[in-house]
């Protein structure tokens, strides 16, 4: 059951027998496993843990050439004052390579949930793509 993720997993089995007891031996609701797990988690308290990584060590979870931003703190001022140190335009940067990898694959998506919108935008791209290369056609005309 996805509340159950979080956890390693001899805490999950034990969470889940927890879930059952409270079940009265049968199969536990969702809810109850959930509610059994945030009382785990508030119990252990595990700290937010982050580090900086490069992707190709975490090929499993980003794409290459991306970086994952991750921070270990305790509290969320401490956690404030760690991304507050992060250089924006690094940031920003990260961002944009996130966004062009991302591009073919909303694409796929929106082509696939809405066509008719999807082969709108590609027309739309084709047609500002097209207008630039016949202005640098043009241009480069005037300047032989």
């Amino acid at each position: 059951m996805r509340p159950l993720i979080p956890l390693e997993p001899e805490i999950q089995q034990q969470a889940w027998q927890q879930a059952v007891q409270q079940a009265g031996g049968k199969v536990p609701s969702g809810r109850i496993v959930k509610d059994v797990v945030q009382r785990i988690m508030e119990r252990t308290r595990v700290p937010n843990t982050y580090v900086l990584a490069d992707a190709n060590l975490l090929p499993n979870y980003v794409m290459q050439g991306q970086y994952q931003v991750l921070f270990l703190a305790e509290s969320e001022k401490q956690l404030l004052e760690q991304i507050q140190q992060v250089p924006v335009n690094e940031y920003k940067a990260q961002r944009r390579r996130l966004a062009l990898s991302e591009a073919p694959r909303q694409q796929k998506h929106c082509l696939h949930h809405d066509p008719v919108s999807a082969i709108q935008s590609l027309v739309h791209q084709h047609q500002e793509i097209l207008s630039v290369l016949e202005s640098q056609a043009l241009s480069s005309q005037l300047d032989s």
